[in-house]
């Protein structure tokens, strides 16, 4: 067996029937020190016979006892001894352990990204919600994912808020490597080092498509009417709040239409309810085929519609809207209903003319309704010519 070199600037014989590391004044504790069982390896210092600093690769063996004897003999003078160092060794291989368990057992999505936002590294999950291997998204640009859904000021403000304040959470869409766009929860932290200058970017992704799809379907039903898919009375009046808001700031005016059809009852006796619902989808898509797609059109119960005009056209064009909504209701409806027709009577109301708040303005434009209704129907009233005529 080959005898191992002496230390440089020690005779063979000098180093003979010494302690282990009695000849090695060791000048430093390593600042890394692995420890694997009982073998121990240890970068040193230590001053050589000859004088100039000795610099080496430790690596010994013992027995438990021996070493940690051995230990705090040698290394009593070093601030912290090998026998710490071989617990914060061991302490330190069990926590990178279990951080690597985590990193890899976790449901969500992990991508670290350097500075400039290369992907350093990704888990598992990434790559079952992305649909990209490991090795295909390594050194790449975190962008690879982006939708397009997006403008740039959304990313500006994203990165604003990571060098900030240190961290950004938000949902987003991403585009997955086949091409599917996926609804993403992102929740991103910097890791910074010295001089508080970021080190990494740590993003935990979690796919919310279908919670996304389900909270979307339940916010649909309540804003609108199972019957026809036209918006509800809720959604008219949310819309109509922020139309006037709007047009309180910027000086214009916000009109509504309230529609009711003459002669539906009589489709309800004689062919009965469901036959009834069927007219009034059928009605529901033409009244929509002949307005603009500015214009919304809501059912707010029975045979009530309501057009809500958010550019608040003057009374030439709301009539005319108007008779192009009694035109679309008095189409035939056979064979839902054989012979029997419908017709309707359309009241009208205009913000700030006829009322000061969303709820008076509706009220306003079914009182106009029920003007047009008492001549007969198949006619439009404006809210302001009724005030005039009575006052007459």
């Amino acid at each position: 067996m080959a005898k191992a070199p002496a230390p440089a600037g020690y005779a063979s014989e000098s180093c003979r029937s010494r302690r282990p590391l009695g000849w090695l004044p060791l000048r430093s504790l390593p600042p890394l020190v692995l420890a694997v069982g009982l073998l121990l390896t240890a970068l040193v210092g230590a001053a050589g016979a000859a004088g100039p600093n000795l610099w080496g690769l430790l690596t010994m063996g013992a027995a438990a006892s021996s070493l940690a004897a051995l230990c705090t003999r040698t290394l009593v003078n070093s601030h912290l001894t090998l026998r710490a160092a071989l617990a914060v060794s061991e302490a330190a291989a069990r926590e990178r352990a279990l951080a690597s368990t985590v990193f890899e057992a976790s449901r969500l999505g992990i991508v670290v990204s350097d500075p400039e936002g290369r992907i350093l590294m990704v888990n598992e999950a990434f790559s079952r919600l992305s649909g990209y291997r490991p090795v295909e998204v390594l050194g790449r640009h975190t962008n690879l994912l982006r939708s397009g859904r997006h403008g740039a000021d959304f990313y500006a403000e994203l990165w604003a808020s990571l060098l900030s304040r240190g961290h950004w959470q938000g949902d987003l869409w991403n585009r997955v490597r086949s091409g599917e766009l996926r609804r993403h929860h992102l929740s991103i932290s910097t890791v910074r080092g010295a001089g508080h200058r970021p080190l990494y970017f740590v993003g935990m992704l979690e796919d919310i498509t279908e919670r996304y799809a389900a909270e979307k379907a339940v916010e649909h039903e309540a804003r609108h009417d199972l019957l026809t898919g036209l918006g509800n009375r809720g959604l008219l009046m949310e819309q109509l709040e922020r139309d006037l808001a709007l047009a309180r700031r910027h000086q214009r005016a916000v009109a509504l239409l309230f529609l009711d059809l003459d002669g539906f009852k009589r489709v309800n006796d004689r062919h009965g309810h469901a036959q009834g619902d069927r007219v009034l989808q059928l009605m529901a898509r033409r009244l929509q085929g002949v307005l603009r797609e500015t214009d919304l059109l809501c059912r707010l119960g029975g045979d009530e519609f309501v057009v809500l005009v958010s550019d608040g056209d003057g009374d030439e064009e709301l009539l005319q809207i108007a008779t192009k909504l009694i035109r679309a209701s008095e189409q035939p409806l056979s064979p839902l209903a054989g012979d029997l027709s419908l017709s309707a009577s359309v009241g009208i109301a205009r913000y700030p003319d006829n009322a000061r708040n969303a709820y008076e303005l509706l009220a306003a434009a079914d009182r106009a309704m029920y003007a047009a209704k008492a001549r007969g129907g198949g006619c439009s009233r404006i809210a302001g010519q009724i005030a005039a005529q009575a006052g007459d």
